[in-house]
């Protein structure tokens, strides 16, 4: 390769969530569904999903392994368990 030579991108990566959109946003919401409680549900959301997506991404390897969920799922999933577990 040439000192000359220009190289265009083939794609751009970056972690959207999290960076740029506020995964707090929903705790407005959550103080009107739990008094006293959306920023420790907020937390919590936070917390789950983020344990969810590494622990199936841990586990996704060789036989018998947890299969495979969408992102959406997890995400669906985290605020279930923090709505019955928000204290």
């Amino acid at each position: 390769m040439s000192a000359t030579t220009t190289l265009s991108p083939q794609a751009v990566i970056f972690d959207a969530y999290g960076t740029l959109f506020d995964v707090h946003s929903v705790i407005a919401a959550a103080e009107q569904i739990f008094p006293g409680r959306g920023d420790t549900l907020s937390q919590l959301w936070r917390q789950k999903q983020i344990e969810y997506t590494q622990l199936r991404t841990l586990a996704d390897t060789g036989e018998g392994a947890v299969h495979y969920r969408p992102f959406r799922d997890i995400t669906l999933d985290a605020p279930r368990f923090s709505a019955k577990n928000c204290n």
